[in-house]
């Protein structure tokens, strides 16, 4: 007999026994909290950035001067979520998927702050916790690749998280 999951409690998905900080590809993926559209708007299949989707969208460009050998391959920022495909070119202690995810939320959490005095920015940025992928071969990068780009697309359909 199968146990119900608790709907409250984090899934278990990482790949067992992988060094999250060892060379390779990571596709990423974390949410706002309650799904809320805090990023932007999707207009006629493209996204427009809110004042914090502009401050995240700054923090992905910066990650390289922040972490040494990590490369940000493709990113999408949604209106309530944002995908992220990094490049590790090194094993390096001091990077790794959570640590690069810890960075972008820690920052970005801390300027949302700041900008609390606006009616539309109150409460939290994110929801607690991230999917990630460990990419496997050059056939899951392509996939990741066109899922980052088509995703605006695909924005408006029923569950909007995509």
């Amino acid at each position: 007999m199968r146990r119900k999951q608790n709907p409250n409690q984090t899934r278990r998905h990482r790949l067992k026994g992988h060094d999250y900080s060892a060379p390779g590809y990571y596709f990423v993926t974390f949410g706002t909290s309650n799904g809320a559209d805090l990023l932007g708007t999707i207009e006629r299949e493209e996204m427009r950035l809110s004042r914090i989707g502009q401050i995240v969208q700054s923090e992905i460009v910066a990650l390289a001067r922040a972490f040494d050998h990590l490369v940000v391959d493709a990113y999408a920022i949604m209106p309530n979520h944002l995908h992220l495909l990094i490049y590790l070119s090194i094993e390096n202690a001091d990077t790794s998927v959570s640590s690069v995810v810890r960075h972008i939320k820690g920052r970005t959490a801390a300027a949302y702050r700041v900008l609390q005095g606006d009616a539309e920015t109150r409460g939290t940025l994110w929801h607690k916790g991230y999917h990630d992928e460990v990419v496997r071969d050059d056939r899951h990068l392509d996939a990741v690749r066109r899922y980052i780009f088509e995703n605006p697309l695909k924005w408006g359909n029923e569950d909007r998280w995509y």
